[in-house]
């Protein structure tokens, strides 16, 4: 019979199933393989019966295709797999294998949060709102906010927003930076994370730059040292953006060897 018989790749309403051929086929013509699967677990035990899908009889008639997926499956539930080659001679044809281990559907995921909006935003939070969608098989956890700040591709938890009551469907993002823009997400959280739902996307928001929002000057590049001498030398740079800063001076500071920066002894500040 065949050997190895197990499951693979899972979904709520299908399993994977795959196996090994025998060692020697003998005299048996070959027709097909058979897949059998069975519920398993207390009152909900059933007999063994012909898996469908992609594993029915007639979907696995090439010698050389061992996996297939049973479909049409109930979400959260055990299953037990056997399979077995049938011959165009059915005398011929093989055993049963022995019967896989144990392997589960995945549960029925929480739906996506729906109608995710942002209000009351100032200088350093936001205040989000959504609806909850179908719970399904989650056991609920927290709901998830994150956001991407400034156009960054990277995803960032929400402070304030770790939210563990499923009821309480809004929070308030803080923490963040002035005159920014953002994007949040929301999704619903499971003691099972494979009932997590999807992410939900709001609209993005922008904070107020507001009166005490200022963008610093940026750093300046292109530093160089020349024209040195036994005691001095010429830094040149280019200087960055200044943004909000109202210029005063330039600071300069050196290091040597390996000593903390600080400040060089004939000059602090350059206007």
């Amino acid at each position: 019979p065949p050997t190895g018989v197990r499951g693979g790749t899972a979904t709520p309403s299908s399993l994977e199933v795959l196996w090994s051929g025998p060692d020697s086929m003998g005299d048996c013509e070959f027709l097909r393989w058979r897949v059998e699967i069975r519920e398993v677990g207390g009152e909900l035990s059933t007999e063994f019966e012909g898996a469908s899908g992609g594993c029915g009889a007639w979907m696995l008639t090439s010698e050389c295709r061992v996996s297939c997926v049973a479909e049409g499956l109930q979400s959260k539930t055990d299953y037990e797999l056997r399979v077995k080659v049938e011959c165009t001679n059915i005398e011929t044809s093989s055993e049963f294998s022995s019967i896989s281990p144990v392997v589960s559907t995945l549960p029925a995921p929480a739906s996506a949060p729906t109608s995710v909006e942002i209000s009351n935003e100032d200088e350093k939070s936001v205040e989000l709102l959504w609806s909850a969608g179908e719970p399904n098989e989650c056991t609920f956890r927290e709901w998830e906010v994150m956001y991407q700040e400034g156009g960054s591709t990277a995803w960032t938890a929400a402070a304030g927003c770790g939210v563990a009551e499923r009821a309480s469907t809004t929070c308030n993002a803080t923490g963040l930076s002035c005159d920014t823009g953002y994007v949040f997400r929301v999704r619903e959280t499971c003691t099972d994370s494979e009932a997590d739902s999807a992410w939900a996307l709001g609209m993005g928001v922008r904070t107020p730059k507001g009166e005490t929002c200022f963008t610093r000057a940026t750093a300046p590049t292109g530093i160089q040292m020349k024209n040195a001498t036994a005691s001095s030398m010429v830094v040149e740079w280019h200087g960055g953006e200044s943004n909000d800063c109202a210029f005063v001076s330039w600071q300069v500071e050196r290091q040597d060897g390996a000593t903390n920066f600080r400040n060089p002894s004939h000059f602090d500040t350059i206007g």
